[in-house]
């Protein structure tokens, strides 16, 4: 298992075998960790921040040694999601104009989306039944509900 958070020094992440017994880990960067997902085709973890310069995103093999990589936008990215079906991690963000939706193949690589509107977006989910992804937003005008095939 592991788990990220948005505080401390050096030590954002953490893994457990048996989600009992955790061991903290240093994270790529000192950054507002939000969310993680694992891709088991991949065998990448990848996770999202709410804070950082040129990297807001990190991935790990195996939860324990991570690298930056490069979200195509500076957004507060707010939570992850890998869809097996599509091959494909996406990922929603609390801020940002006309791109609070990213994507992306293998966890590096990642291309901006636009969001269905420009609110405060917060969490994303895969549905394998229904083949589509789902995200809600805690605030905003209008429908606080957006889905995806793709």
């Amino acid at each position: 298992l592991v788990a990220v958070a948005l505080s401390g020094t050096g030590n954002r992440v953490m893994t457990s075998p048996d989600g009992i017994n955790w061991t903290a880990r240093a994270s790529a960067a000192d950054n507002n960790w939000y969310s993680v997902a694992w891709s088991p085709q991949l065998g990448l973890f990848a996770a999202v921040a709410g804070s950082g310069t040129g990297n807001r995103v990190m991935t790990s093999p195996d939860g324990i040694n991570w690298t930056s990589r490069v979200a195509p936008a500076e957004n507060s990215w707010r939570s992850i999601a890998w869809s097996p079906q599509l091959g494909l991690f996406a990922a929603v963000a609390s801020s940002g104009t006309g791109n609070r939706v990213m994507t992306s193949p293998d966890g590096i690589n990642w291309t901006i989306r636009p969001a269905t509107a420009d609110i405060t977006w917060q969490s994303i989910t895969w549905s394998p039944d229904l083949g589509l992804f789902a995200a809600v937003a805690t605030a905003g005008v209008g429908c606080r509900v957006m889905t995806s095939r793709s």
